[in-house]
């Protein structure tokens, strides 16, 4: 795990010496934090929320805008920034998990999935066709505990990625990443070939689906309104023949509830544009069941929908 010195110098050494510091910042952190109580942690990290959301303020009419067209019109403003709130609460303790669960004696999977296992029998099942799976999941919950669930329990997942922050920021969070036991792409055609040799290996390769980061990706109907939603997980399993399962950790209470959905298979015919909003249908159908469950875990700070106004409201909106 990322606590020996030859994983981390192998992690860092051939990076950039910001990447460096940042991941051996990162780790420093890491081991702070699991030598303190985890209610202390989780207090320190509400409060850090709490200021972030009071002082983001792009962040925060983001974040409004979003669970507005999410929860619809007719929820008063209060809960809608009671949610937004929430959903910068998720972010932190995202942060402070990816830092808690490292090393080997992190977090069991009894408590990352609580005290019932999960029913596996859904993956288990899908992997049973030999084509690998395509996981889809959404910036909900916690979604980067779900790669140390699956690594625990045996599953090999290749995440794709696509950087957002800075290279040196960038570097250390996917470095923390590996060290939870999952593999992480870019999303590039390297990191495509890459997740085609996973699924060839009968393995799971994971693509998060509600926000098309790049702009590169189909129309949908999401909530009701158009936007427009990454198509790579659909593609892929077009391609590979691999089902597709959509898996969600949320946090609930002092634990966390898995849910696994499907799997379903992408049709191969003669239209593959049918065959990929076909696919993409499915997917819309499980990221709002998922979304509509508990909106204020989604952590989402950067506008969902096209036109949205800076107060949390659809433009042109009264409500």
């Amino acid at each position: 795990m990322i606590e020996t010195a030859e994983e981390a110098k192998g992690t860092t050494a051939s990076e950039p010496p910001a990447s460096r510091a940042c991941f051996l910042i990162a780790r420093s952190s890491s081991r702070m934090i699991r030598l303190l109580p985890r209610r202390l942690c989780e207090w320190g990290g509400d409060r850090v929320a709490d200021a972030a959301f009071l002082t983001s303020r792009r962040y925060r009419a983001n974040s409004r805008a979003n669970l507005r067209q999410v929860v619809g019109p007719e929820v008063s403003a209060d809960r809608v920034r009671l949610l937004a709130r929430q959903a910068f609460r998720t972010s932190v303790h995202n942060m402070i998990d990816l830092l808690r669960f490292q090393g080997p004696d992190a977090v069991t999977l009894d408590q990352l999935a609580g005290a019932d296992r999960p029913d596996w029998s859904i993956l288990d099942c899908a992997l049973a066709q030999g084509r690998g799976v395509v996981l889809v999941t959404a910036h909900l919950g916690a979604f980067d505990g779900l790669g140390r669930v699956l690594a625990a329990s045996g599953y090999r997942l290749t995440v794709v990625v696509g950087r957002t922050l800075t290279r040196a920021i960038f570097d250390a969070a996917v470095a923390l990443r590996r060290a939870l036991g999952v593999e992480v792409v870019e999303a590039s055609p390297t990191g495509v070939r890459r997740m085609i040799a996973s699924l060839r290996r009968g393995e799971c390769v994971g693509f998060p689906a509600d926000r098309d980061f790049f702009h590169n990706g189909v129309p949908v109907e999401f909530f009701g309104r158009r936007t427009s939603l990454p198509s790579g997980a659909v593609r892929l399993a077009r391609e590979a023949g691999a089902p597709i399962v959509a898996a969600y950790l949320r946090r609930a209470g002092a634990g966390f509830d898995l849910t696994l959905e499907g799997p379903f298979v992408v049709p191969r015919t003669a239209d593959r544009r049918a065959d990929v909003a076909a696919g993409m249908d499915a997917i819309v159908a499980s990221l709002t069941r998922a979304v509509a469950a508990t909106p204020g875990q989604w952590a989402v700070f950067q506008p969902v929908w096209p036109g949205a106004g800076t107060d949390g409201r659809r433009c042109g909106s009264s409500s």
